[in-house]
């Protein structure tokens, strides 16, 4: 059952991924790639894969710019440490937000799009529901158990 805590067990960011789930349900996938496309999934699952580039990109730098102050330190270039120690931080507080943004929660909808926000909200008020459900009876059976192995 797909919830917050089963989300992340599924593939996700190809649109060849949502073709194959659709043409279980009849759509072609040619209807579904026109259709991503037209709505600008494909551009966006390609620019995510770039912002995970970019915060790679980033990570080595950081790497380069910790080398690059060591070698200022030992020559003792206070100005030069300064500055990148100043670029360090910079690098390290914009990969951290791109990091956020692309490991972000899974389970949410884009702030403009009310309708799907309502659907996310109303899905998990079904799922909770059902979670309770399913322990409550798991509960009544157990009692069931309980009564029929202890009896006076």
């Amino acid at each position: 059952m797909l919830d917050r805590k089963t989300i992340n067990n599924y593939s996700q960011n190809r649109p060849s991924l949502i073709a194959k789930d659709l043409k279980k349900f009849g759509v072609p996938e040619d209807t579904t790639y026109r259709i991503l496309l037209a709505r600008g999934v494909f551009k966006w699952l390609a620019k995510r894969r770039d912002l995970i580039k970019i915060k790679n990109n980033w990570r080595a730098r950081t790497t380069e710019v910790i080398s690059m102050i060591r070698v200022a330190k030992a020559q003792k270039d206070h100005k030069g440490h300064i500055w990148l120690k100043g670029y360090l931080a910079c690098l390290e507080d914009n990969r951290q937000d791109i990091g956020a943004i692309c490991h972000g929660e899974r389970w949410i909808a884009p702030d403009n799009d009310s309708t799907a926000s309502r659907w996310l909200s109303t899905e998990e008020g079904v799922i909770q529901k059902a979670e309770a459900t399913r322990l409550a009876i798991r509960a009544l059976i157990e009692y069931d158990r309980f009564d029929q192995v202890v009896k006076p």
